[in-house]
Order: C-alpha cells, then structure tokens, then sequence
C-alpha cells in the first residue's frame, strides 16, 4: 500500500485551505523540513498546536545541556521542551506555536508546564519570552 508521508498531507491541508487550525506533533526533534511547513501553514492563516512537545523530544534535548541552559531551563527539560517550541520564530522573527497541549503527569509536571509559559516565571528565569 502507498501512504503519503506526514508533510505531504500537511502541505495539502495548506492547500485545500480548508481548515483553520492543526494539532501536529512538534518537538526538539521535528526536522527542520518539517518546521519550514508548519511556519507555512501558520502564514497561510491556520493556527498551529503542538503536541508530543516532551514525548518526542524531550529525550533528544535532554543530550544538548547548552539548549537548556540557554531556555533557562537547568534541570527542566521539560520545561526547556516546551519553551524551546512556544521560541520558534519564523523569518519574520515571529513565533509560530499558537498553543502546546501537554502531559500531566504529576504536580511537578504541571510546574513545568506553568513555568514554561507563565512570563513571570519566564522572567524570573531571565528568559525573554515573546509578546505579540
């Protein structure tokens, strides 16, 4: 059986230009082919929430102590997971992400979570989030 791969049936809900928001899975480790049509999808007017945000990269950022350390995240990575989606910019310097659904596991999850998009907490980090 043929199956279209995962970018290809983005690219033609692009182009149907029927829809107005997508839940795609989006992480640390979404290749950069996939990002560039995602940041399309978004420019075309559909609104972009990503999911799989820790189930499919946490892991691999958990290896790049210096990305961490950078979204002010030591000892967070879920935490650097989410902020390092919700920090993806395309080349008109904005972001892309509408919204993250995400894992609630336990408590100190939940504080991740907060913790990633809370602009006090993000702050409190030294870590500049982006305000529209």
């Amino acid at each position: 059986e043929d199956y279209e791969t995962y970018m290809t049936m983005i690219q033609a809900e692009i182009d149907s230009g029927l829809i107005d928001t997508m839940q795609v899975w989006l992480s640390y480790a979404t290749t950069p082919e996939e990002l560039a049509v995602f940041e399309k999808a978004h420019k075309s007017g559909i609104a972009i929430t990503a999911m799989k945000v820790n189930a499919h990269g946490a892991g691999k950022l958990a290896q790049n102590e210096a990305k961490i350390k950078e979204l002010k995240s030591e000892g967070l990575v879920h935490r650097a997971a989410l902020r390092y989606v919700y920090d993806l910019k395309g080349a008109d310097g904005k972001p892309y992400v509408d919204m993250c659904v995400t894992r609630l596991g336990n408590f100190a999850h939940f504080e991740e979570n907060v913790g990633s998009v809370a602009a006090k907490v993000a702050m409190a980090d030294g870590f500049k989030p982006y305000v529209a």
